[in-house]
C-alpha cells in the first residue's frame, strides 16, 4: 500500500506544510508591523492635533514665537504624514503576506487531495487483487469438488 508514489507525495505534502508554516510566520510578523505602524500613526496624528489646538488658543507676542510654533507644527505634520505612509506600506505588506499564506494553504490542500485520491486508487487496486485471488481460490475449490 505504501508505494514510492505515495511516499513521494507525502514528502511533497510535508514540504508544502513547511512552506505554509513559513508564510504564517511572515503573516504574523506583517500583522505586528501593521499594528505598530497604526499605533505610531495614531500617536503622531494625536500629537499634531493637540499641538494645533493648543496653538489656536495661544496669543503670540512676537513673530519669533509664531515662527517657532509654526516650524514645530510643520515638523509634527511631517511626522504624521510619514507615519501614515508607513502604515499604508505595512498594510500593503500584510495583504501581500496574507495572499501568499492563502496560496500556500491552497497548495497544501491540493497535495492532500491528490494524496487521498492516490491512496484511494491504491486501495481499490488492492481490493480488486483480493477479489481476483478469492475468485481463483473459489474456482479451484469448486473444480476440486466436481472432479
Amino acid at each position: 500500500m505504501d508505494s514510492t508514489r505515495t511516499r513521494r507525495i507525502a514528502r511533497l505534502a510535508a514540504a508544502r506544510s513547511r512552506e505554509l508554516d513559513v508564510e504564517r510566520g511572515e503573516l504574523a510578523r506583517a500583522r505586528r508591523a501593521t499594528s505598530e505602524a497604526e499605533a505610531t500613526e495614531a500617536a503622531a496624528s494625536r500629537a499634531w492635533r493637540q499641538r494645533a489646538e493648543a496653538l489656536a488658543s495661544t496669543s503670540f507676542t512676537s513673530i519669533d514665537d509664531l515662527m517657532m510654533s509654526r516650524a514645530h507644527l510643520e515638523g509634527l505634520r511631517l511626522r504624521e504624514t510619514t507615519a501614515a505612509a508607513a502604515l499604508a506600506s505595512a498594510r500593503e505588506a500584510e495583504n501581500t503576506r496574507r495572499e501568499a499564506c492563502i496560496r500556500a494553504e491552497r497548495e497544501v490542500r491540493k497535495v492532500e487531495i491528490w494524496r487521498e485520491k492516490i491512496e484511494e486508487a491504491e486501495r481499490a487496486i488492492a481490493a480488486r487483487r483480493e477479489r481476483v485471488t478469492a475468485d481463483e481460490i473459489a474456482a479451484r475449490t469448486f473444480a476440486k469438488g466436481e472432479s
